[in-house]
């Protein structure tokens, strides 16, 4: 799952989660919209903070990256 969806699912605000992840709501937006990349630590935060519900490898994949 990634950060929009997740939002979208739990009925959540970007600031609500950024407050969560104790991160700025505009990097949250970057990294909502592939901008930026999450680091290790907070990947890591990420993870915990949704249960689970966003991996690392969730948040470590790159969306433009072609499937085989």
């Amino acid at each position: 799952m990634n950060l929009r969806d997740y939002l979208h699912t739990e009925r959540l605000k970007g600031a609500e989660l950024a407050r969560l992840l104790d991160i700025h709501p505009v990097y949250l937006y970057a990294l909502k919209n592939g901008r930026m990349k999450p680091g290790y630590k907070l990947a890591k935060r990420i993870e915990m903070v949704t249960g689970g519900k966003i991996t690392i490898d969730d948040l470590m994949e790159d969306p433009h990256a072609k499937k085989t």
